[in-house]
């Protein structure tokens, strides 16, 4: 069984960084098993879409139960994440289960180029 991207989000609208996401997760299928986390939003709907398993949180609980939930059911995982907070809950909870991972945390820019 393929291992599984798991994606967060600290937004769940359809912006540069969002698409980028899905698009991330779309061409690694082949590779990984694709999952989206996120705040409610549009970017869950065009998750589901593309047959992107995808999950809301509304907080920082919500996220942490979430991760745990795939760190319990997984051997390997690959995690990515926009926010520093959701790396630092997904380290954390993997000082526990200790799975062998991947770990990227992506730095996105502003909406402002000039200021990015």
């Amino acid at each position: 069984m393929k291992p599984v991207l798991l994606y967060v989000l600290h937004s769940g609208n359809l912006y540069g960084t969002e698409r980028m996401a899905l698009a991330t997760l779309d061409g690694l299928r082949d590779e990984f098993r694709p999952v989206l986390l996120a705040p409610p939003g549009p970017a869950l709907e065009e998750a589901r879409r593309l047959e992107i398993t995808a999950s809301p949180f509304r907080n920082a609980a919500e996220l942490a139960l979430a991760i745990r939930s795939w760190l319990a059911s997984q051997q390997r995982i690959a995690f990515a994440a926009t926010g520093v907070s959701h790396s630092l809950v997904f380290m954390a909870l993997n000082l526990l289960y200790r799975r062998p991972c991947i770990h990227v945390h992506l730095v996105h820019g502003g909406t402002d180029e000039r200021e990015s």
